[in-house]
């Protein structure tokens, strides 16, 4: 009787350890089939950096973007079309930590430049001088020096 509840318990043991192997296993393989061109990792993490901005832009009504087709534009600068793009993003996305880590360097890049841009809008300010009042311009005033 004692054998039987210890049979009946590796068997349990066993039969979780099977379906705990199989849900690793199939966790661990990509599901998404590779693409037909695959776009390797820094080209693609551009290609997410270059449509967050321009959608950005395009957000904020630049003039200069205005009449801008983010999409065109991408699949023009990378030499893809839109099926390449779709494959790529889904094969990139089953693989949910490496997508992140694109995604986290498309980030620190925007950071960055945030960072340039601020710096250069301080130095900018500084640049610009207040206008002085000459004495022959308006001799009613009195200029306190």
């Amino acid at each position: 009787m004692e054998n039987d509840c210890y049979l009946k318990e590796i068997k349990v043991k066993v039969f979780y350890s099977f379906i705990a192997l199989l849900l690793l296993i199939s966790c661990n393989q990509n599901p998404v089939a590779k693409p037909d061109q695959v776009i390797d990792k820094e080209t693609m993490t551009n290609i997410l950096y270059d449509i967050a901005y321009l959608k950005a832009a395009q957000g904020y009504r630049y003039m200069d973007f205005e009449n801008l087709d983010a999409d065109k534009y991408i699949y023009n600068k990378y030499k893809i079309d839109s099926t390449t793009l779709a494959q790529n993003q889904k094969y990139y996305a089953s693989n949910p930590t490496e997508f992140k880590k694109m995604y986290d360097d498309v980030l620190e890049r925007i950071k960055i430049e945030e960072k340039i841009a601020d710096s250069l809008a301080g130095q900018m300010k500084k640049e610009i001088k207040k206008p002085t009042l000459k004495k022959s311009l308006r001799p009613d005033l009195k200029i306190n020096k």
